[in-house]
């Protein structure tokens, strides 16, 4: 009889599901060790890199004994109830988990994020972004939010949450040459107000809300963001975000067309 296979997720808070059932994994140093071999899901994780992982620079006497005791318990709690886990392997100097890409929402993602590339590629705007939505719906909240690892938050979370604004900015780059500027106002509005000093969602912003008929409101974005640089860092905006600023003050002809806008933004680097 065959089994139904695990999936996990980690675009979030971690989780754990078989058939649909969720698979508790309680214990720090056992979520600590699935996060670092989900992040490298299908690629060896070797075993001083797990101990790091779990105990950065404060090792006990016994760590690679300890470290295959916890791997042996996740095992279990991640097992059939026939037995232990037979997805995570050991391998010479390590260990790796066997997870398909449908059964991973890190490799989904990123699966998903190739095909929008490549929907780029031969023109298909819509597709890519559908394929972008899609990519972007998989993000539970903050990557690795409840793995208690300062190591692995460090090394591993900056990456993914650059890989996450890429996407968005993908997302909403195609969403405005589409037109879809009425669209995306509510949740770029969301995004602004969590993230500030995002300048190019700032932007992003403007030109939906100028598209829109807002003017007035586009302005007061800049202001905003231009406010919490100068008070908070002593810095002002950058150049495209000034740019920007100047075209809408002035209705540039160039932001209402589908495209144009790409050229204004660009201008500077021109």
């Amino acid at each position: 009889m065959r089994h139904a296979s695990l999936q996990f997720a980690i675009l979030g808070p971690l989780d754990v599901r078989r058939g649909g059932q969720t698979i508790v994994v309680n214990a720090a140093k056992q979520r600590v060790i699935l996060a670092a071999l989900l992040l490298s899901a299908n690629r060896v994780v070797m075993a001083d890199d797990l101990m790091e992982r779990l105990w950065h620079d404060r090792f006990p006497r016994d760590a690679r004994a300890s470290l295959q005791t916890h791997l042996a318990r996740l095992r279990r709690v991640l097992g059939d109830g026939h037995g232990s886990c037979q997805s995570i392997h050991t391998s010479p100097g390590g260990y790796f988990i066997e997870v398909a890409a449908d059964d991973l929402d890190l490799l989904r993602y990123r699966d998903l994020l190739d095909q929008a590339s490549r929907a780029e590629t031969v023109g298909d705007l819509a597709g890519e972004a559908r394929l972008l939505r899609e990519a972007l719906g998989l993000w539970r909240g903050p990557a690795l939010a409840d793995i208690a690892s300062d190591s692995l938050v460090r090394d591993e979370v900056p990456q993914l949450t650059e890989e996450w604004f890429r996407a968005l900015h993908r997302r909403f780059d195609v969403e405005l040459t589409l037109g879809n500027h009425a669209e995306i106002v509510a949740t770029l509005r969301r995004l602004v107000l969590k993230h500030p000093l995002r300048e190019r969602l700032c932007g992003q912003l403007m030109i939906a809300l100028f598209r829109c008929g807002q003017q007035v409101e586009a302005l007061k974005v800049y202001d905003s963001v231009s406010a919490v640089l100068r008070q908070e860092y002593g810095l002002d905006v950058g150049d495209e975000l000034h740019d920007l600023h100047q075209a809408v003050l002035t209705r540039d002809p160039v932001l209402a067309t589908e495209r144009g806008w790409h050229r204004s933004l660009a201008r500077r680097a021109l």
